[in-house]
């Protein structure tokens, strides 16, 4: 089914997003942090989203090929992004599927936006604990931050392998494509600053600061929490702990299976997902 681009303006913010389908209930897709977009995350599944929903993948401000001014880039802001980009959309009962800190964005949206979304999909997702095990390698990003767009710019193929095995744990995923499609997003004008934004407004030494941990018992909505078991970013436990919290939950562990479960294990994943979606 063909990925179409599209634009949209929200708040004076030029947004490029990807659609599919058109039938069926909307599906949005919220990408990660760092050098993620729209097309890294969620290109790949759109084909097979699309064949019973209407898919929206946003590149969130800051980041792919939308715009990326010098803004304060925080949860609050990016939730009141994806409020009116629905919004604008027309787009009416949605679901959230959100990845790493999508998924922090999908949590905080359902919680302030309950009447606008139907279900909710939290995959790998930040802002559901506080302790994280790579704040410290965070607050040098944020303290450093010359040094952090040198890196972006300057990174090798090999760095940039490197760096994605500790994200990732089936190490074949790594191809050269995905490579080259990182390091464009790494090297754009731009990059990095909404990251960096994100971390210093959401985070302190001790971890995430503005999680959703303490609100997860509000999440009306039906939820189903997906975590890789081998993630080495966000502790599975996050995911588990959500789990008993949210009242209408279901938890769906990865096994061999890393940050970006869409890109490790896709079968599973898309299995998992479009089952949870289209039950009535």
């Amino acid at each position: 089914m063909l990925v179409k681009d599209s634009w949209t303006e929200i708040e004076g913010v030029a947004t490029h997003y990807l659609r599919a389908g058109g039938t069926g209930s909307a599906l949005v897709l919220l990408h990660g942090g760092s050098a993620d977009s729209a097309s890294l995350s969620w290109r790949p599944s759109m084909d097979l989203f699309a064949r019973s929903h209407g898919v929206f993948a946003p590149d969130l401000p800051g980041y792919g090929s939308s715009a990326k001014p010098d803004l304060n880039y925080t949860v609050e802001y990016y939730t009141r992004f994806l409020s009116h980009f629905v919004q604008q959309l027309g787009l009416e009962g949605v679901s959230l599927v959100g990845v790493s800190m999508g998924g922090h964005i999908a949590g905080s949206f359902a919680l302030q936006f309950p009447s606008l979304v139907e279900k909710l999909v939290l995959v790998n997702s930040a802002g559901l604990g506080t302790q994280w095990h790579w704040r410290m390698l965070a607050k040098l990003m944020v303290k450093m931050p010359r040094v952090h767009k040198k890196v972006r710019e300057m990174g090798n193929r090999q760095t940039m392998k490197l760096s994605l095995g500790k994200i990732v744990h089936n190490l074949e995923v790594i191809t050269d494509d995905l490579i080259d499609e990182i390091a464009r997003n790494a090297a754009a004008r731009g990059a990095g600053r909404a990251w960096r934004s994100y971390l210093e407004n959401e985070m302190n030494g001790s971890g995430f600061r503005n999680g959703i941990l303490d609100r997860l018992s509000e999440i009306t909505q039906p939820t189903l929490i997906i975590h890789g078991s081998k993630d080495r970013m966000i502790p599975v436990k996050w995911a588990t702990k959500a789990h008993q919290l949210i009242p209408d939950s279901r938890l769906c562990i990865l096994e061999q299976c890393g940050h970006w479960p869409q890109r490790e294990k896709p079968v599973e994943f898309h299995e998992a997902v479009l089952e949870f979606l289209d039950e009535e």
